[in-house]
């Protein structure tokens, strides 16, 4: 039987940032749109902008100089340096930032010289956190897959910010730690769309003989999250990381299977997800009917 571990398919704020360069471009058919990175970390949606005929990237783009450029920065954020390149190339900007994050660096902002001490606790080559250590000098980058060892202080006033897509086993241990460690703490959780992905498939009490489908693209952070989650919950080889149903129909199953629990990350489309729901049950239809015979 295959199953759903709900919610699949594109977040709000990856379908906002993917509806809104296509408007832009749909809106501004003389101009040439570039994105300065993809704007959302999965190959299959970079792949449908670029089929649009005035989107570029910007690694493959010669500018025009009798055309108004708009260059485009990603849903995850962008870096002061980044913009000031962007003014410096003539280029006008458009922030595809997702919703949750310019809530939340907005936020930060407001009240960032109230902190004596800011830390930011992510991969420093995501470009999200590269985003968020650009917010004012001084800040620290923690990653979380290293060691992380802070001396007590009770005395500093404390902001730490996650970056959104982290594993949420290692937020909830960090988080643990932090709060012994500093007695004045802000925290900045999250994003609670990841989380909610994260937790429902935690809950499932999964049999050995199962198979678990994480859909999405690799260079995807939160959905490689549940990818690492799901290998602590079944064998490995019983987890499969799969970008759409044609890599799906290159990888070798096994053959007892007793569940199949399909989810994705928030940049997967739900396109992606069944188009690999509708391979998988006509499969195991086809197998079902082979075995009867």
């Amino acid at each position: 039987m295959i199953k759903t571990i709900l919610p699949i398919g594109y977040c709000f704020g990856v379908k906002n940032t993917l509806d809104n360069v296509k408007k832009l471009a749909n809106n501004n058919p003389t101009k040439d749109i570039i994105l300065f990175s993809a704007p959302v970390h999965n190959k299959n949606a970079l792949d449908d902008l670029l089929k649009i005929g005035n989107i570029f990237m910007l690694k493959d783009y010669k500018k025009n100089k009798n055309n108004d450029s708009i260059l485009v920065f990603s849903a995850h954020g962008h870096t002061s340096k980044q913009e000031q390149f962007a003014k410096e190339n003539g280029f006008k900007i458009y922030d595809s930032i997702c919703p949750f994050l310019m809530f939340r660096n907005k936020s930060v902002l407001k009240d960032i010289d109230s902190f004596d001490k800011i830390y930011v606790i992510g991969d420093e080559k995501h470009p999200e956190t590269e985003s968020l250590l650009s917010l004012k000098q001084g800040i620290v980058c923690l990653n979380p897959n290293n060691k992380i060892i802070l001396e007590k202080d009770d005395l500093s006033k404390v902001l730490v910010i996650y970056q959104s897509t982290i594993n949420v086993d290692s937020f909830n241990l960090l988080n643990e730690e932090l709060k012994k460690t500093f007695k004045n703490l802000t925290v900045i959780s999250v994003c609670p769309e990841c989380a909610n992905r994260f937790n429902n498939l935690d809950k499932i009490a999964f049999n050995q003989n199962d198979l678990i489908i994480i859909v999405g693209d690799k260079t995807s952070a939160n959905t490689t999250s549940l990818f690492e989650k799901a290998k602590t919950k079944l064998d490995s080889k019983r987890v499969l990381f799969i970008l759409n149903v044609d890599e799906l129909k290159k990888v070798p199953l096994p053959i007892n299977i007793n569940n199949i629990y399909l989810t994705s990350g928030t940049s997967a489309s739900l396109e992606d997800v069944t188009s690999i729901y509708n391979y998988l049950e006509n499969l195991y239809k086809w197998l079902a009917l082979f075995h009867d015979r």
